[in-house]
């Protein structure tokens, strides 16, 4: 039914303007036509940017530099993106969203500081340079210097293409003072966090295993990791046992082998111990090992027996003796793949489980967190560091392994080895989830090696306090957060490569670090006279302090640098408080969903870690869902389905196939989805945006069209003396902005957008206007009823106007100049951010006439479906020659007959209405319907015939009684004009 009354609607919107389009010359001339030079078309590829040049420049500036006593400041901080390529759609969303915010904020009179940013340093920009060293031949920019410069140079470039890019898609910010994470006064800022830290014992250097990535050959933090489900070995290996008291006393005194699953064979080398939880029940069992003749015993946790036997053994076990893990502490072991005689320990660990595995554990703490976790209570040392840096083994690994890539000849090499050991009981293959490295896509190791640690755990609990104050949105990102810092102990800040900051440390002669206040001192003078460079650029002796020069050690700088995390992660400090003072909040932070792990976790751990009392940097965090394309599939170079940004907005090669949309489409598009998800985006959707964008567009032709050459000051009708349909429309006006206002200050953009649309399709171009269009075009130019119309057409524009502005940036520029005769795309004039947001009157507010009308709206679908059927059988034209009689009990003819006749008429689009309490004559068409009115639900009939009245050749109405030959109206009109 609504689509049938849209489409009859639109039906009618059509049919009206034709007819007044074809009207005589006579009668045309002295209609009130619309009128405007809107454009019909946005043509945004060829407009933006001059709506841009001409309103946009020195906007940030104005309303940054306005008056602080009266506007409150609004800090708004920018999370950097990588300057390593192009923008992509994901860019374009992230953008947009972020510059919503920043507009709504201005034009609600705050003083907003957005200051964008880009992350510098790190591996993908590092890769870029070597890449591009690699095709020279100069030594003397093949050095870690030379590196340093062309990756800066690299970041540099890429930010400009990228502040461009933004730039163009109407993003306002301080884009002549954005801040890099490589520039001296930002490094400056984030050693000082650094050396603070380090002064609380929450920063220390020690030999730990941590996430190794092979391919970029650095560590990596777990919000450097991806995860994907990847093939690896699953062995079953025997360690035959020397049986301590616990086994004898249960007179199990032969060999017994302790059966460990791994899918790590490769870490066999590297082992230590073997652990058990001290209260699982563990059973020894005889068993025929799968293609052994004879059976041995084994030790398996009870509650694995029948898995691991299924893997294992041929036939069924038999139990010789049960025992809790802790009687087996006093075993030992050999290991099988040394051939010493020495033993290695079994121990507790409660890590160990009976829900997988065999319920004892292979310990390599060289090799796993937990491993060492478990071996440092019991005093054990690593000793065996077999891995290098390129993820081979090294020479001490042995030469059968030497040189072997761990994750791949290396589990090869290693089972054979156990299998010749006759220690290797099963051999099958298991897919399951592994951490990649989320830069090269490549798996990561877990690998021993002298790193600087942050000390989370310390810090955990006033990190997890302080963000029960941030307003999270959604707010799942909260429960997120907390875990993961809730599973954190350590962040591992040190990464090995040349492009960052350095670690600020000297170490002398016995590896000894050198960190004090003095050396600290000296070092970020130099820093801020020439950037991090200076590390690699300056004699050790100029990088020394005055008294370290001569003390008798040899000291040699560092070569580790901070993880990209710690540099992003320092920007509430090195930007927002040094650019708006001490102690300055953040008001919200955006970005997308893997920033929980990232930059909004690396900034509340900086914060908390050196501020009194510790608190987060941010008042608000908002997250978004990645972009993916319109099967939900990610975007990938393989399946060639990426959006890119300048396509939608310039257009494709094939322009048909990929119109040149503009900016407003693309931001539209942005602020229509429910972000908290994932978005999708295609040629489909594309599509309906710009539709719906069209549609608001021509909403607003229309709106200008018909207040041109009025003027508020001059023309404006007092409300109380307006038309009921305008005080009405002001009353839905109020509605809406209330309705939008609260959306963008809740930031659920998509609701403000759906409520514009709405408000435009269904409340003004399906109703108020063809409602209206009789008395803007008919009726005397200076008539109390037009100029009510204009009245309301007049805010409506401004409000629908300022409503879009933070969404379609340069749509609202356009309404709000050619209100004033102005194309902003031709002539520079002030932006509507400088106006302010919606100006609600209170006398808008009218919810008695609002139920009055809602309920005449419910009568007059039913009047319009009634009029649908009678033309499908013929007895009218349309509703304009229509004579609708309505037979009313007496609360809707009450109802009714409180209305004026002539404001029926109007509403129905029919010529004549009558409100009867009998039924009608036979013959005409009649619907039985219940409409609702502020009373409650009601049933009516509604007969619908041909009036007897003829067409006034001038309005098109039938209102011309018999023998006349224009209507009432236009007669007075035609004599006015006469007269005048």
């Amino acid at each position: 039914l609504a689509c049938v009354m849209l489409t009859a609607a639109a039906a009618r919107v059509r049919s009206l303007g034709a007819r007044r389009a074809a009207s005589s010359d006579a009668y045309q001339a002295t209609l009130c036509l619309p009128r405007t030079a809107f454009p019909m078309r946005a043509n945004g590829a060829v407009r933006e940017p001059l709506i841009q040049k001409h309103v946009f420049g020195g906007l940030y500036a104005w309303q940054k530099g306005r008056d602080a006593a009266k506007h409150e400041l609004f800090v708004f901080h920018d999370g950097p993106p990588f300057a390593n390529g192009p923008p992509h759609i994901g860019h374009a969303l992230n953008k947009t969203l972020k510059d919503i915010v920043c507009r709504f904020n201005m034009m609600q009179g705050r003083r907003v500081s957005h200051v964008p940013g880009w992350d510098c340093h790190g591996l993908p920009i590092e890769l870029k340079a070597m890449e591009a060293l690699s095709k020279r031949k100069d030594a003397k920019i093949s050095t870690s210097l030379g590196l340093r410069k062309y990756a800066r140079q690299f970041a540099l470039d890429a930010i400009n293409t990228q502040r461009a890019a933004f730039q163009s898609w109407g993003i306002i910010a301080d884009w002549e003072q954005p801040y890099r994470t490589m520039d001296p006064a930002f490094e400056v800022e984030q050693l000082k966090i650094f050396k603070a830290m380090y002064d609380k014992g929450l920063i220390y250097r020690g030999r730990k295993p941590v996430y190794w990535s092979p391919s970029s050959r650095t560590a990596l933090a777990e919000a450097e990791l991806e995860y994907g489900e990847l093939p690896s070995p699953s062995a079953h290996i025997a360690f035959a046992m020397e049986p301590g008291a616990g086994l004898r006393m249960r007179g199990i005194s032969e060999r017994v082998s302790a059966v460990v699953w791994t899918t790590t064979p490769w870490t066999i080398p590297a082992n230590h111990a073997i652990c058990v939880h001290p209260d699982i029940l563990y059973a020894v069992v005889r068993a025929h090992a799968k293609g052994s003749a004879t059976a041995g015993l084994y030790v398996v946790a009870q509650p694995l027996l029948a898995e691991v036997s299924a893997a294992v053994f041929d036939g069924v076990p038999v139990e010789v003796a049960v025992l809790p893990g802790r009687d087996l502490l006093d075993s030992s072991y050999y290991h099988p793949l040394r051939n010493d005689g020495s033993t290695c320990p079994i121990i507790g660990g409660e890590h160990v489980t009976s829900t997988a595995g065999t319920g004892l554990v292979h310990t390599a703490p060289a090799h796993g967190v937990e491993d060492h976790l478990a071996c440092l209570k019991k005093g054990i040392q690593s000793r065996y560091h077999l891995v290098g840096p390129d993820g081979r083994y090294l020479p001490e690994a042995g030469d059968r392994l030497v040189g072997k890539k761990v994750l791949q000849e290396g589990n090869t090499e290693v089972a054979a080895m156990l299998r010749e050991a006759g220690a290797l009981l099963a051999l099958g293959t298991l897919t399951h989830r592994v951490p990649l490295d989320w830069r090269t896509k490549q798996p990561v190791l877990v690998r021993e090696t002298m790193q600087w640690f942050a000390d989370v755990s310390h810090l955990r609990k006033d990190a997890i306090a302080a963000l029960a104050t941030v307003k999270m949105v959604p707010d799942t990102g909260r429960a997120r957060m907390q875990a993961m810092l809730g599973t954190r102990d350590e962040w591992c800040i040190s990464r090995q490569r040349v492009w960052g900051v350095p670690i600020p440390v000297f170490y002398d002669e016995t590896g000894a670090p050198l960190l004090t206040a003095a050396s600290f001192e000296h070092l970020l003078g130099l820093v801020g006279r020439h950037g991090t460079d200076c590390w690699w650029e300056l004699p050790v002796q100029e990088l020394l302090a005055p008294e370290y020069r001569s003390d008798g050690h040899t000291y040699t700088p560092g070569a580790d640098t901070m993880d990209v995390w710690f540099d992003s992660g320092s920007s509430w400090r090195s930007v927002i408080q040094r650019r708006e003072g001490q102690g300055q909040m953040i008001d919200v932070v955006l970005e997308g969903s893997d920033q929980h792990r990232g930059w909004f976790q690396s900034a509340l751990l900086t914060s908390v870690a050196v501020t009194t009392p510790p608190q987060a940097p941010y008042k608000a965090v908002i997250t978004h869902g990645f972009v993916l394309d319109e099967q939900g599939r990610k975007m990938s170079k393989s399946l060639g389905n990426g959006v890119d940004p300048a396509t939608v907005i310039l257009g494709g090669a094939d322009k048909k196939a990929s119109p040149a949309y503009g900016v407003d489409v693309l931001r539209l598009w942005a602020a229509s989805n429910n972000y908290a998800t994932d978005v999708q985006v295609g040629a489909r959707s594309l599509a309906a945006i710009a539709e719906n964008l069209r549609k608001l567009r021509n909403t607003a032709r229309f709106l200008l069209a018909n207040v041109d050459g009025f003027s508020l000051e001059r023309d404006g009708v007092p409300v109380a003396q307006m038309h009921p349909a305008d005080r009405y429309m002001l009353h839905l006006l109020a509605g809406l902005a209330g309705g939008v206002t609260k959306a963008y200050e809740q930031f659920a953009f998509f609701r403000a957008v759906q409520a514009l649309q709405t408000f435009a399709s269904v409340d003004l171009s399906a109703f108020y206007f063809e409602i209206t269009k009789d008395r803007l075009y008919a009726d005397a130019a200076s008539s109390l009823a037009r100029r009510s119309a204009q009245t309301a057409m007049h805010h409506i524009a401004d409000a629908m106007a300022r409503a879009v502005a933070p969404v379609a940036c340069h749509l609202a520029e356009e309404i709000h100049a050619f209100r004033d005769g102005r194309d902003p795309a031709a002539v520079p004039g002030d932006s509507i951010v400088k106006s302010g947001w919606i100006a609600v009157q209170p006398e808008w507010h009218q919810p008695e006439l609002a139920a009055q009308w809602d309920g005449l709206r419910d009568v007059r679908r039913a009047v319009f479906k009634v009029v649908h059927e009678a033309r499908l059988a013929g007895l009218v034209g349309d509703a304009a020659d229509s004579h609708v009689v309505i037979v009313a009990p007496p609360p809707l003819a009450d109802f009714l007959g409180g209305v004026q006749n002539a404001i029926l008429r109007e509403l129905f689009l029919c010529a004549q209405v009558s409100v009867v309490s009998e039924p009608g004559a036979p013959g005409q068409h009649s619907l039985q319907a219940d409409v609702t009115i502020p009373s409650g639900t009601t049933p009516c009939v509604i007969h619908v015939s041909k009036t007897a009245q003829g067409k006034c050749p001038r309005c098109w109405q039938y209102s011309v009684p018999p023998g006349e030959s224009t209507c009432q109206r236009c007669d007075a009109v035609l004599g006015s004009m006469k007269s005048a």
